[in-house]
């Protein structure tokens, strides 16, 4: 019996990991005015802190901002 529900516990488990997880479709996105991008400041060179500026940096950085300026009419706005 105790073998039974710790089988079930861990199926469990194992299916609600399983369970996709949807971003937030372009257009809402775009209704919101907001797009949040989080980055690694401890990944060179894909994200890091400036030592001069004390700012992030880096690939994902400058990829963030050119989504930004794509789908918005200011671009990147936010002083990170």
């Amino acid at each position: 019996m105790k073998r039974t529900i710790c089988a079930l516990i861990i199926v469990a488990i194992g299916l609600a990991a399983a369970w996709p997880v949807h971003a937030d479709q372009l257009d809402d996105i775009r209704a919101a005015g907001t797009l949040r991008v989080a980055v690694f400041g401890s990944n060179p060179p894909f994200g890091a802190v400036d030592p001069v500026s004390h700012r992030l940096v880096g690939y994902y950085v400058d990829f963030a901002d050119a989504i930004a300026r794509r789908h918005t009419a200011d671009g990147p706005n936010d002083p990170r």
